[in-house]
């Protein structure tokens, strides 16, 4: 009968790669900075395809700038729907010549909001 106390070993198989020592410190660095407790831990979820936390950086080799915040990026991607929404009308209203001038300043005006909102956001980092 087998110690309760003791935790049974997973039946876990190495597997061996070679790399530079610049790969090694890369893939360690990564597995770092997007939370991963082991470099075999970051491996494994990238070689099975599971899904890795989002990490924004401004380059490759360059240090994470911060996770995104969900209820953000969802903000976003419905602001950009409605502005895929908002041409697409004003493009269907200049093909069927309706397009008055009160139509595009009343666009403008509620784009010209939206800019001043994504500033607001931009600057409350």
């Amino acid at each position: 009968m087998q110690n309760p106390s003791t935790k049974p070993k997973r039946n876990r198989k190495n597997v061996s790669v070679c790399l530079t020592e610049r790969e090694k410190t890369l893939i360690e660095e990564k597995a770092r900075a997007t939370g991963f407790l082991s470099t075999s831990e970051y491996l494994r979820a990238l070689g099975l395809n599971k899904a890795l936390p989002l990490v924004l950086s401004a380059e490759p080799d360059s240090t994470p700038i911060q996770r995104a915040n969900p209820a953000l990026l969802a903000a976003l991607g419905r602001l950009g729907n409605n502005c895929n929404q908002i041409a697409r009308t004003l493009n269907t209203l200049l093909k069927h010549k309706d397009l008055k001038q009160e139509d595009i300043l009343a666009t403008l005006k509620i784009l010209n909001h939206v800019r001043v909102e994504l500033e607001r956001l931009r600057d409350n980092k």
